[in-house]
């Protein structure tokens, strides 16, 4: 996850790109949202389109088994906003999709 904070010095812009990782000290604004219990016909346009209407979209992601491949009811969406991100916790947290009923959290860098 990339942060620009952008500095004017002088009358000079300066843009420093931050990442987020395990090492970062400061509070990182939730902004991940994790869906579980997909149904298995969902994929990342379908994500993405569900998910588009609550604010810009930076990442979304379906998990597949790493072996067979398989469809394994996980997805992950990456928000632009947190603000983004907690309206569609609400909004969709325990709603049915395709016949699943789904759990959808805020998952800060990914933890759950």
């Amino acid at each position: 996850m990339k942060k620009c904070i952008i500095i004017v010095l002088n009358s000079t812009l300066f843009c420093f790109l931050l990442q987020y990782d395990q090492n970062f000290v400061a509070v990182v604004p939730p902004k991940e949202v994790t869906f579980t219990n997909l149904n298995d016909n969902i994929n990342n346009d379908f994500l993405e389109n569900m998910c588009k209407g609550f604010g810009k979209i930076e990442e979304c992601k379906i998990y597949y088994h790493p072996k067979t491949k398989k469809h394994i009811g996980v997805g992950k969406v990456l928000f632009i906003s947190s603000k983004a991100a907690k309206s569609c916790v609400d909004k969709l947290h325990q709603t049915s999709k395709m016949g699943n009923i789904m759990t959808v959290i805020l998952d800060t860098m990914g933890k759950l």
